[in-house]
């Protein structure tokens, strides 16, 4: 133990010679407690407070372990026959002894009988009961049947496979009446400790209620402060070996003395923690960590870093069964070749000599192999602990109050916002929880603006990282924050404008299926920023069943006509592609109405999506950020996901900080098409051509504002008094037979015979119509329903 440090409770004392391994934990194995003779002679090079061994350092203790001279006998390096006696003379030495180390292997074997019997234990509450070795041996103390655990624990069932299925326990005996015996103890255990899940059902709003109350409970009670920490566990080790018993120790006693020394609460939680929330029966769906409370900060950090040495120390004493394994191999590899190689060859020095750089070189080969996969390993703990710490989010306590200062500062910034919403408006923003799923070029734009509108609370949903192409849009993002995730870059970035706002960063995909936890903590408003359509329906979805005010971004890609976008129902939104597919989803889950949208009303023209580069080309599926996302690009002009943003964060605020709004639809001017519509019905009746009429009211509102402009085809007049009426007499009422003209010019049109019109308008208007008609056919694919 290193001089000043105080004693830890997984540290023990170290005799002569090396320290032994950590106590080991009532639910470990026997093969785990008892380290093998390969271990305990390089004990001295696995202790808790020295580095991991090297290779060379375990084959010198194991040649020191047999006491062969660490240093031969001078010699003359001019003689070749001596160098190359004494190099294979000790290549043979470490080979032998390595071939005499009796390096100890867990058995793969598992004992077996006649007669077995397999229970399933994977969704199984406090499955360590049964996992557990001390449990294991009474059950064939008293039954005389062998409990072996097998299978590996999946949060997620359908994850398993053929060769790795759902962690189980497999029982096996020479008859038949000690198997059953041993079932029935098993089933026995599961049912004691199932006992506490048998409860009334209780409706999904009275649990989400009781859920929230309970957290206001531990917020005021348990954690006083809001000071939390967590360290990762984050080792993997075989299915077999007890991972919770050997950090919390025997009967918990390595938490304890976490707890006592640092005067914090210290609790495994997370997959495989066996920690049960009494609001949520079943263990916490994310990575097993150490989690830690406590009124002061630097107990938190001391806290911290026993855990770490804690971890630190279970992760060498589970990795010195890999050691002694890849030291086995060698030794059964030289053997081999050795084996293989006729004496009289062995008798040759140039043989010798080429068996001793084979020698060297597999053990290089070897020390090089695990040193990489040490370094690989390392890293990704290292990533995965800063990805699970971005993934993490906690709800967060209420704003402490602010310093009298500190709060005339915020007023004097917020003054403006006061000056038009009131105090009590701007008061209500302040206490408002809202939470943006998607941060990119229409959810930074709305988040940035709640933000500096006061907003207290932010929940920021997002699994995307910024990139070189996203800074023509995006809200705050620099080139400095090109890699990062884009809700850390947020919360770096928000925390600059309002320090006292609390913006929770969330790395990940929002799915149906994880919706109560990223909604969770009742939020006054949800604004939908995603661009996919299955994750965007199951949020509107979800919004719309659980009462929670939402107003959700359409397609803000390859437009250009700021003057389009509208704020409507979805009910009433038209010529927008995604509204209209969203609308399509919606009916299916018997949704018509009730969420708010902001749309636009334009066309795109000529703008396409971006094509793919050759190399993408024979699979471009390979290219998309997720499964089922698309994989090529559609252009944006950066400013209009800015206005869509800006759209739905003043709705939001007028909404929250009691405005009254307004919205005006575009859809009131249905009147009008319908009078359009009417007016043609009405001609093609008296001129006898009533059955070939193939358009309706929305298309005579397409024709007149997106392919002719609501304005005449022959003098460019905007009159309010525009009429439709066919361009060919010849061919049916059809959108790409239709043109807008006065009244006065269809009255003279339609006594133009079809082989005379570029005679009478000329050939500027017939290449003006032909030009039209085709931008129709173009748009026609973003058409109907």
């Amino acid at each position: 133990m290193a001089a000043g440090r105080r004693k830890r409770k997984w540290d023990v004392e170290e005799p002569e010679g090396g320290a032994p391994a950590p106590a080991s934990d009532a639910g470990g194995s026997a093969a785990e407690s008892a380290p093998s003779p390969a271990a305990s002679a390089t004990s001295g090079a696995l202790t808790t407070n020295s580095p991991k061994p090297s290779l060379a350092a375990v084959v010198t203790a194991l040649v020191a372990a047999e006491h062969v001279p660490k240093r031969p006998a001078p010699l003359n390096l001019r003689d070749t026959d001596s160098v190359i006696a004494a190099t294979a003379a000790a290549t043979s030495a470490v080979v032998a002894m390595l071939g005499k180390s009796n390096v100890q292997h867990r058995p793969d074997t598992i004992p077996s009988g006649e007669f077995s019997a397999k229970i399933e234990i994977n969704d199984m509450r406090n499955r360590y009961l049964v996992t557990n070795a001390t449990t294991q041996a009474k059950i064939k103390e008293e039954t005389g049947a062998d409990v072996v655990t097998r299978g590996k624990f999946y949060p997620d069932k359908s994850r398993a496979t053929e060769r790795d299925p759902p962690l189980y326990l497999f029982i096996s005996a020479s008859t038949q009446e000690s198997v059953d015996k041993a079932v029935k103890a098993v089933n026995e255990i599961i049912e004691q400790a199932s006992i506490t899940l048998v409860e009334p059902r209780i409706p999904h709003e009275v649990r989400r209620m009781q859920h929230q109350q309970m957290q206001m409970q531990q917020m005021h009670h348990s954690r006083p402060s809001g000071l939390h920490g967590r360290v990762y566990v984050d080792i993997e080790c075989a299915p077999h070996i007890n991972l919770r018993a050997k950090v919390v120790g025997p009967a918990g006693a390595y938490m304890k003395h976490i707890q006592q020394e640092t005067n914090t609460r210290v609790v495994l939680r997370g997959r495989g923690s066996g920690y049960v929330d009494p609001a949520n029966p079943a263990e916490a769906d994310e990575p097993l960590h150490i989690s830690i409370s406590g009124s002061n900060e630097q107990d938190i950090e001391d806290a911290k870093k026993l855990c770490a040495d804690l971890i630190e120390t279970v992760r060498k004493e589970i990795a010195k069964p890999a050691v002694a394994s890849a030291l086995a191999a060698a030794s059964a590899l030289s053997a081999k070749v050795g084996d293989l190689l006729p004496l009289r060859l062995l008798s040759s020095p140039r043989v010798q000599l080429i068996a001793a750089a084979a020698g060297g070189g597999i053990a290089m080969l070897c020390a090089v192999w695990l040193g990489g996969v040490a370094r690989k390993r390392s890293v990704l703990r290292r990533l995965k602990a800063e990805l699970s710490e971005q993934l993490a989010f906690h709800d967060h306590a209420p704003a402490h109050a602010l310093s009298p200062d500190a709060e005339a500062l915020v007023k004097e910034q917020l003054s403006r916002n006061i000056a038009f919403l009131g105090e009590e408006g701007v008061a209500k923003c302040r206490r408002a929880f809202v939470v943006v799923v998607g941060v990119g070029g229409v959810g930074s734009h709305a988040a940035h603006m709640l933000l500096r509108a006061g907003i207290g609370r932010i929940r920021l949903i997002d699994f995307d990282q910024v990139t070189l192409s996203s800074l023509n849009r995006h809200a705050v993002a620099r080139r400095a924050d090109v890699g990062t995730f884009k809700v850390v870059a947020m919360q770096r970035h928000f925390a600059e404008i309002m320090p006292h706002a609390v913006v929770e960063p969330v790395v990940e995909l929002f799915t149906g299926e994880a919706a109560d936890r990223l909604l969770g903590g009742n939020p006054d408003f949800v604004l939908d920023c995603i661009d996919n359509l299955a994750t965007k329906v199951d949020l509107l979805k979800y919004c719309h069943h659980h009462g929670i005010p939402v107003i959700s971004s359409m397609g803000a890609g390859a437009k250009a006509d700021a003057s389009r976008i509208q704020i409507a129902d979805i009910s009433e939104t038209f010529e927008d592609p995604l509204a209209r597919s969203t609308r399509k989803m919606l009916r299916l889950n018997e949704i018509e109405r009730g969420i708010t949208v902001v749309y636009s009303t334009e066309k795109p023209t000529n703008i396409k999506l971006v094509p793919l580069v050759e190399e993408q080309l024979d699979n471009p599926n390979e290219y998309a950020p997720l499964p089922h996302f698309r994989s090529r690009i559609l252009p944006v002009l950066g400013t209009i996901p800015a206005l869509f943003g800006n759209a739905m964060a003043s709705y939001v605020l007028t909404e929250i900080g009691g405005f009254q709004t307004d919205p005006l639809p575009v859809k009131s001017r249905r009147k009008t098409t319908d009078k359009l519509f009417n007016d043609l019905l009405k001609h093609e009746r008296e001129q006898g051509r009533g059955p070939q009429i193939r358009v309706n009211s929305d298309d005579i509102a397409f024709i007149v504002d997106e392919v002719w402009g609501g304005r005449s085809v022959l003098s460019g007049a905007a009159a309010e008094k525009l009429v439709v009426v066919r361009w060919d007499s010849t061919r049916p009422a059809e959108p790409c037979n239709l043109v807008c003209m006065t009244k006065t010019e269809a009255g003279r049109h339609q006594d133009v015979p079809q082989d005379k019109l570029e005679a009478v308008y000329g050939a500027e208007v017939i290449a003006k119509v032909q030009k039209q008609f085709a931008l129709e056919r173009r748009l026609r694919k973003w058409r109907g329903e």
